[in-house]
């Protein structure tokens, strides 16, 4: 493996795997020790267990169409017409520059 490739295992374990093991941390060791009480309470509750049910819906209809849309920009970007694929490529790129640039603007409009 390569120094990049460690150097990359090491951020994604810092900042991505660290905190999730820290949260199971705390949710299965209470005051006393180990406990399953959160999650005896969190599956108890209806609130709770519907608040996991509209969450899962939302992740699997958000991921669905962020799929399909990413899909169909990807196929027409490569083999649309000319003319559109400039035009999505640009489209596809603002995300990426709107917030430094409006985040530079306000900043700009507020100090003016």
């Amino acid at each position: 493996m390569s120094t990049a490739g460690i150097l990359l295992f090491l951020l994604l374990a810092t900042f991505l795997l660290w905190p999730l093991i820290a949260v199971l941390m705390k949710s299965i060791f209470g005051p006393e020790g180990f406990t399953l009480q959160y999650y005896k309470r969190f599956l108890t509750r209806p609130y709770y267990y519907e608040s996991l049910i509209n969450t899962l819906i939302l992740g699997i209809l958000t991921t669905t169409v962020c799929i399909g849309v990413g899909f169909i920009i990807a196929y027409i970007t490569s083999r649309g017409p000319r003319f559109l694929r400039k035009l999505l490529k640009i489209l596809v790129l603002l995300p990426l520059i709107a917030p430094p640039y409006i985040f530079a603007l306000s900043l700009i409009i507020k100090s003016a």
